[in-house]
């Protein structure tokens, strides 16, 4: 499903390392693992967390996939509608991010790739929301 064929991001890999052909397959795979669970051993999952710290390279072969916020939104596009297809009641957990100011568009290479590829621009909040955000 990658597109260098590896388990990391590499130079190649742009935004992210999922190849665009292969979202819908990563939403069925993820809400077929959840079924499983659910239907043959008895465990429901509340939440599902289909990305771990998206904002980090992931270079050099430690296994991960980074992804900017439009990637993040295909595979929730494709995510959202195969869990209810299975039947499933499972929410998808957002955001999430190693550091803050990835969520907010203000940091790190993914950010800059979103804004160069997309056109899209980071939300900037406000000084007292800024704060507010250190704090918690």
């Amino acid at each position: 499903m990658t597109k260098n064929g590896r388990a990391y991001c590499d130079s190649s890999s742009g935004t992210t390392n999922l190849r665009p052909d292969k979202i819908t397959d990563f939403a069925v795979y993820l809400a077929t693992v959840l079924k499983h669970f659910a239907d043959s051993e008895g465990i429901v999952f509340n939440y599902i967390r289909a990305f771990d710290e998206p904002n980090w390279d992931w270079k050099g072969g430690q296994e991960g996939c980074r992804y900017c916020n439009y990637d993040i939104k295909q595979v929730v596009d494709a995510l959202y509608p195969e869990l209810r297809n299975q039947g499933l009641s499972t929410k998808i957990e957002l955001p999430e991010a190693g550091e803050i100011k990835y969520l907010y568009g203000q940091s790190g290479m993914i950010s800059r790739e979103l804004t160069r590829n997309t056109g899209l621009r980071g939300y900037r909040p406000k000084r007292a929301q800024q704060k507010t955000l250190h704090r918690r």
